[in-house]
């Protein structure tokens, strides 16, 4: 018999009883429906929680940031012209051990630029902001702060990235007068600096700057580097007895005779208009570093080679005489200082050195300070001494004495590079847990404060969600098709005795009822196929609701940076799931109908007339 005319004979056997065949073609429409609402709104959440989260932090938890212990004070060592930190700086040998690591895909310094006083007025009306923190980076670390070009090229404006904590100016508060004693006894007594509200206990304020984002990223703007110290404007003083601390704002004759004195002294060693000039250089911001803990700004390797070079050189070029004192370095004026191996940002040994002294001087030979140098203020003790940028002070690295200047100006990219933080890049997120161990195992303490719980845990009731659903189909699938059609065959033995009357081979028998099956079975999946593509639209509005709710109340409270995403992300459907529950549909049904529809072929047609 013709497999047409069997196709035939079973459409009219669903035309003639279609209840019977709903007991197969409903249950399959409902696995259909499921397992595209299920399949794809699995793969949208998934999708979502890349586009808000994942996205987002991955920069963050793909990059750890190693620190050097904190520097320990030793103040026994101060008076002895000693050094009175001890440091356990990161050098490349540091870089090498980590990147021998697996699943660390780099590493790199973090070297502070030893440069003072960098700013720029160009990012927001009449505000200046200072960047304190510059450190270098190596463009595969940069890759993870922004998707532009971290490429240093000359004549072009200079990429940077910048932290979003540099963006805050600083001001004045003498809204009480010229004068203002803040109590220490009692610090309830300070008075109130603005509209009524307490503010710091000093004449300094700083306030964070609204920004917008996007509205800075790709903006070019000029920044500063070098130039004088500004002069504080007022005068500080503390009274012992009271515990009370003045502070007085300068007449513009007291404050004009600071800068008169200020040049007088660097006129004599320095063209004060070369040396209080800074140098300029224009930027374009390529990324915003938003997290909270960050107050680093990064600019390429390459370009601070370039940097220091003219910084050191501005120096050079702008002394007026062959040879500065020894005696006056690091004591009246400051600067970088190298020890044979590394440059440091200031000279702080002989500083040490300098008070060490004057306090010896005060405690004479018995070693103790006398009764009338207890009740000395801070300022009586401390020295003024001028910053000059880009003056390198050589100094002894056994006793922190001054040898003189260092008149080299490519001193920087030569000397040695120490940092007390490591920049480490991990080739995915996965590895983040294995390579924090295997820091810690080799010595670099790393506490691992990242809180991935609640995606791994999401990820995971996903994942078992999908596999459940799919086990459940194909076990519900072939219990669904072998009883239904079993009962279709039961029900129809006197049909098969009749057909096997009038010649049907068993074989045609056994084809009848498997593509009976199939048919149903088709007509469950188009009509499955149908419902559960409209229904995945229409339940998207609630998926979207419980996502953002699930958002808002889990992940935003572990992670200020989530990105919202659009509700028509839950509209998509996961074809690839559908074609796979497709295949395994009619696979199943194919061959758990053999079992029924051998029964039915091997029943006699004259026992299945006389059982009737």
């Amino acid at each position: 018999m013709k497999i047409s005319n069997i196709l035939n004979l079973n459409i009219k056997k669903l035309k003639v009883n279609p209840k019977k065949a709903l007991f197969l073609i409903i249950p399959v429409t409902v696995l259909i429906t499921l397992s595209i609402i299920i399949s794809s709104q699995v793969q949208n959440i998934k999708e979502a929680l890349s586009s808000s989260v994942f996205d987002t932090i991955s920069n963050q938890y793909t990059l750890l940031t190693v620190q050097t212990e904190e520097e320990s004070f030793d103040p026994t060592t101060m008076f002895k012209g000693e050094s009175s930190f001890e440091q356990s700086k990161f050098s490349s040998v540091d870089i090498a051990n980590i990147e021998s690591i697996e699943g660390v895909k780099s590493a790199s310094l973090q070297k502070v630029i030893p440069i003072q006083n960098i700013s720029t007025s160009d990012l927001f009306p009449e505000k200046t902001v200072s960047l304190k923190n510059l450190s270098t980076l190596d463009e595969e670390t940069a890759s993870l702060y922004t998707t532009e070009d971290f490429t240093y090229t000359k004549d072009n404006p200079i990429p940077i990235i910048l932290s979003a904590n540099s963006f805050t100016y600083t001001y004045e508060d003498w809204s009480q007068g010229n004068t203002v004693i803040i109590n220490m006894a009692n610090p309830q007594a300070e008075v109130p600096s603005q509209n009524g509200q307490r503010g710091r206990a000093t004449i300094e304020k700083t306030e964070a700057i609204e920004y917008t984002k996007d509205n800075l990223v790709g903006r070019t703007f000029a920044i500063s580097f070098g130039g004088l110290d500004s002069i504080k404007s007022y005068t500080t003083s503390m009274d012992r007895v009271t515990r009370t601390i003045t502070i007085t704002k300068l007449t513009d004759e007291e404050y004009n005779a600071k800068i008169e004195e200020r040049k007088s002294a660097i006129t004599k060693y320095w063209d004060y208009d070369k040396i209080s000039t800074p140098i300029t250089y224009t930027f374009v911001i390529v990324g915003i570093d938003e997290s909270e803990s960050s107050t680093t700004n990064y600019i390429p390797e390459s370009f601070a080679n370039v940097l220091m070079n003219r910084y050191i050189s501005n120096e050079i070029n702008a002394r007026v005489v062959d040879e500065i004192p020894t005696n006056v370095l690091n004591s009246d004026f400051m600067g970088i200082t190298y020890n044979g191996d590394e440059l440091s940002p200031s000279g702080f040994g002989g500083v040490i050195s300098q008070i060490g002294g004057r306090f010896e001087e005060r405690m004479g030979q018995s070693g103790v300070i006398p009764e009338e140098g207890r009740n000395v203020s801070a300022s009586d003790i401390s020295f003024s001494a001028i910053t000059i940028p880009g003056l390198v002070i050589d100094i002894n690295s056994d006793d922190n004495s001054v040898v003189g200047t260092l008149d080299n100006p490519n001193i920087y990219s030569t000397a040695t590079k120490y940092a007390n933080g490591i920049n480490v890049v991990l080739s995915s997120i996965t590895y983040r847990s294995q390579v924090i161990k295997a820091l810690n195992k080799a010595g670099y303490a790393y506490q691992d404060l990242g809180d991935l719980d609640v995606f791994e845990n999401l990820e995971n009731t996903l994942e078992t969600v999908s596999n459940a659903f799919l086990i459940s189909f194909i076990v519900l699938v072939a219990s669904i098709v072998i009883l239904t059609m079993g009962k279709l065959v039961s029900e129809s033995t006197r049909e098969i005795g009749i057909f096997r009357a009038i010649g049907m081979r068993k074989k045609d028998i056994l084809t009848m009822f498997i593509s009976q099956s199939i048919l149903y079975v088709f007509i469950g999946y188009l009509s499955g196929l149908i419902l559960g593509i409209g229904l995945n639209f229409l339940s998207s509005t609630f998926v979207s609701s419980w996502f953002d709710s699930f958002i808002n109340e889990t992940v935003s409270q572990t992670f200020n940076v989530v990105n919202t995403v659009e509700e028509n992300i839950f509209t998509n459907i996961n074809w690839t799931s559908i074609l796979i529950y497709s295949i395994l549909l009619f696979i199943i049904s194919l061959i758990v109908s053999i079992i029924p529809s051998m029964s039915a072929s091997k029943i006699s047609p004259v026992e299945a007339i006389k059982n009737e």
